[in-house]
């Protein structure tokens, strides 16, 4: 899973049930996507893609479910944190939607992205991940269709892409599960 590994402990990790150690993680989740989605749409500004009143809100949630399996990838060896770190994400949406519906389509989407997401990674690649680049700006802005007026924003989104994932994997030594 090069490069996040997140296995090495840190002396002085704060002890913490798994509860909260996966708070963390999605609040960690809700900030990442919420910056990244502000920073998407001011560079957006500089060319023909602007975002509005419902795309806004869209592009949230897509950087929502993004960062979500951004975490997923680096943690993938703690099956029961993550599972932890989306049921916040579910109690998220249960709080804010009411229309169940609404929130199988919502699940069904994050199903989607994650299968769109892990299809087009590759760990071989390194630091090179254009095609999954690619992927993420067609989910994020363009309703998940191919367009070629994105392709310049690929190297942004790939460098962010990377920070974070090495954000998380900085982050969750700092914590050792004690339940």
């Amino acid at each position: 899973m090069w490069p996040f590994k997140s296995t090495s402990k840190v002396a002085g990790a704060v002890t913490v049930t798994r509860e909260q150690l996966a708070e963390v993680m999605w609040n960690l989740c809700q900030e990442g996507a919420h910056d990244f989605s502000k920073q998407l749409q001011h560079e957006f500004q500089e060319t023909e893609f602007t975002i509005e009143g419902d795309q806004k809100t869209i592009l949230f949630s897509e950087c929502i479910m993004l960062h979500l399996w951004l975490t997923s990838k680096v943690l993938a060896p703690e099956k029961e944190l993550l599972d932890s770190v989306h049921e916040h994400f579910f109690q998220t949406l249960q709080a804010r939607v009411s229309n169940p519906k609404t929130l199988e389509n919502i699940k069904a989407k994050l199903l989607d992205r994650y299968g769109r997401y892990y299809g087009a990674w590759s760990n071989e690649a390194k630091g090179s991940q254009f095609i999954f680049g690619t992927e993420v700006l067609q989910c994020l802005v363009n309703r998940g269709h191919p367009n070629q007026n994105l392709l310049s924003h690929c190297t942004e989104v790939v460098m962010y892409v990377l920070t974070f994932m090495a954000i998380v994997a900085k982050t969750r030594p700092k914590y050792e599960i004690a339940d």
